[in-house]
Parts: structure tokens; C-alpha cells; sequence
């Protein structure tokens, strides 16, 4: 679950609150199943709206370094939660299921869907979906600048 609200001038988009429910299993190490599941749920909300690769006409990647390829950090997302939803997995570990990807695969969804029902319901279909996307999606629906 994510909740934002869009700036309709800039384009700019706020995560206010962000919420995940993940099922491991069991957990073996809560606190760094915690740090996983967090880092993994930002790295899907920066993949959905900040994480743009430039190309150049010959496919050379042109922002290849930290200084022009934006990520998100914790002050992007200052409401983060996870909660794990525990139940044992007779196939696992100790009951444990994988956790490695699993915080990434929903995000990049949650967001784009938050997106869309922030613009009117507007269907969107790619990510990142950046700050310059919006502002093209409220020019196009005569909202710019409301």
C-alpha cells in the first residue's frame, strides 16, 4: 500500500505513507529480515519513480554514476512499515521461506497504482514513472497547474 500526493505545478510526487505484509514463513533473524524487506520495498519505489536510465543512440548508458541516476533514500519515503506475516513453511529452513526479492516485486504496482488514482484514474503503463510523466499526463488532461 502506498499513499502520495502529486504536486500538479511540478510534477513532483510525495510518498506520505508506505506499508508492505510480507509471508517468510518463519523468521530466523527478525531484525535483519526487517532491514530486507525495507531496503527491497524502497529499492521497488525508487524503480517505479525515480530510477530513469539515459541512453545514448549508440545503447551507451549516459548517467552511470550516483551523481545523475537518482535513488531513494530514507528521506524519500519517511513513513516506511513492514509487517511479516509469520507462518510456518514445512519446505524451509526452520520454517523459513525465501525473502531475498520479495519486498521489490509489489512496489513498483503499489505505486504506479497510487499514481493513477492521485491523476483521476488515469491508466498508466510503464515505469519509473517520473516527476516529468506526470506533468505530461496533467497537460494532457488540461490539470497542469490546478
Amino acid at each position: 500500500m502506498i499513499e502520495l500526493e502529486i504536486d500538479t505545478y511540478t510534477g513532483c510526487v510525495k510518498v506520505l505513507d508506505a506499508l508492505g505484509i510480507y509471508d517468510v514463513g518463519t523468521p530466523i533473524d527478525y531484525n535483519v529480515l526487517i532491514g530486507q524487506m525495507e531496503g527491497g520495498f524502497l529499492q521497488g519505489i525508487g524503480f517505479a519513480s525515480i530510477e530513469t536510465m539515459v541512453y545514448d543512440r549508440n545503447g551507451y548508458i549516459r548517467n552511470n554514476n550516483f551523481s545523475d541516476y537518482l535513488i531513494p533514500t530514507t528521506l524519500d519515503v519517511p513513513n516506511l512499515r513492514v509487517l511479516l506475516h509469520d507462518s510456518e513453511y514445512s519446505e524451509g529452513p526452520f520454517g523459513a521461506k525465501g525473502a531475498g526479492e520479495l519486498p521489490l516485486i509489489g512496489a513498483p504496482a503499489a505505486y504506479l497504482a497510487a499514481v493513477e488514482q492521485a491523476l483521476g484514474g488515469t491508466r498508466l503503463n510503464h515505469v519509473p514513472f517520473t516527476a516529468e510523466d506526470v506533468v505530461a499526463v496533467l497537460a494532457k488532461e488540461g490539470k497542469a497547474n490546478a
